[in-house]
């Protein structure tokens, strides 16, 4: 719904806009299509990179996320208020530490990690990622077929996407 207002309220009539979502970004992009006018007519393209638009808390990853996310959320939150109460060095020397063992990461996201570790950061990561289990269930074929015009009638489960 934030989208949808932000389009109104901040895009000017009339402007050519492309929208780029990867998984669930893609989600809220066709749903943005559907039920925005302003959306439908000013968004010159899309772009859908691995998309999730169905079966999200069934899929490979959502069974492990779910439970996750619906059992473990305060126990996480009440880790995250008790490391924040630690002395500053030692949160840094401990997110350095975990940061050390991991490929792909770099130490300088110490300072970033540091200021997202937060118990209402925490909480809003966790909520939103249950929601999305709830929420994304069924395909709406209806938005595929309404917004993704270059189906010429196949049907969108047959799309190459990432449920």
């Amino acid at each position: 719904m934030h989208k949808k207002i932000f389009l109104e309220e901040h895009i000017p009539p009339k402007s050519k806009i492309i929208l780029i979502g990867h998984s669930i970004g893609a989600y809220i992009i066709l749903h943005l299509l559907k039920n925005c006018i302003r959306a439908s007519t000013d968004v010159t393209k899309s772009i859908l990179l691995f998309p999730t638009i169905e079966r999200m808390a069934i899929s490979p990853s959502g069974r492990y996320v779910t439970p996750m996310v619906t059992y473990f959320k305060w126990f996480a939150i009440a880790t995250v208020a008790a490391f924040s109460c630690l002395p500053e060095f030692v949160k840094k020397g401990l997110v350095q530490w975990w940061l050390s063992g991991r490929k792909n990461l770099m130490l300088s996201s110490v300072d970033s990690v540091l200021k997202l570790l937060t118990p209402r950061s925490v909480n809003g990561c966790l909520t939103m990622a249950h929601d999305e289990m709830k929420e994304v269930v069924d395909l709406d074929e209806e938005v595929c077929y309404k917004t993704i015009p270059h189906l010429n009638g196949q049907k969108c489960s047959r799309m190459q996407y990432n449920p």
